[in-house]
C-alpha cells in the first residue's frame, strides 16, 4: 500500500519526493545488499546496511535541523515512509534506521544542549549509529528477563551486562 495515494491531503510535496527516493534506494541498493548479506554475521551485514542508509542521507531524517537533520523537526511522517520503503526491501535494513530514530530521538526531546551538539550531528552524518539497548543473548527482548542492570556510582552509573542486536 502506497500510503501517498490512499492519504494525499495528509503529505505534502516533499514527502511525495522521499517516497520515490526512498523506493529507488530500496530497490536499487538494500535489496542487492540484503541479497548479498545472506549467510554473513549479522554485525557485518548490519554496518553495511547502515553505512549504505547514511550514505543515502536518510538519518538526517531523524534529526533537527539545528543539530544537521533535514527538518526544523523531527517529521514522523517521514520516517514512517522511509521506514516503509526500506521495509520492502529488506527488514533488517529498516531495523538498522529504525535504531537510529529509537536511539536519537530520547536525546531530541530530552537531552542537554551539550548531549544534543555532541551525539546529534553524528547521527544526522551516519559518523555514529544509535541503538535502543534492550536485547539481550538470554531474553531477546523479554523485558522481565533481562539480566543487566544499572548500579549507580557518584553522579553516574554502572552498567553490568551485556546487550545485542
Amino acid at each position: 500500500m502506497n500510503p501517498i495515494q490512499h492519504f494525499p491531503y495528509f503529505f505534502e510535496d516533499h514527502h511525495r519526493a522521499l517516497v520515490d527516493r526512498v523506493q529507488r534506494f530500496a530497490r536499487t541498493v538494500i535489496r542487492p545488499l540484503e541479497a548479498e548479506g545472506e549467510g554473513r554475521e549479522e554485525d557485518d551485514q548490519a554496518r553495511t546496511l547502515a553505512a549504505a542508509i547514511a550514505q543515502e542521507g536518510l538519518p538526517r531524517l531523524a534529526v533537527p535541523r539545528a543539530y544537521g537533520g533535514e527538518h526544523d523537526q523531527v517529521d514522523i511522517r517521514s520516517l514512517c515512509l522511509v521506514r516503509e520503503g526500506i521495509a520492502s526491501a529488506s527488514g533488517f535494513g529498516d531495523s538498522m534506521f529504525a535504531m537510529q530514530g529509537l536511539g536519537s530521538y530520547p536525546i531530541t526531546l530530552a537531552g542537554s544542549e551539550s548531549q544534543k551538539k555532541t551525539w546529534l550531528p553524528a547521527v544526522a552524518s551516519g559518523d555514529r549509529l544509535c541503538a535502543f539497548a534492550l536485547t539481550e543473548r538470554n531474553a531477546g527482548s523479554d523485558v522481565v528477563a533481562m539480566e543487566t542492570t544499572a548500579e549507580r556510582k557518584g553522579a553516574g552509573y554502572v552498567l553490568n551486562g551485556s546487550k545485542r542486536y
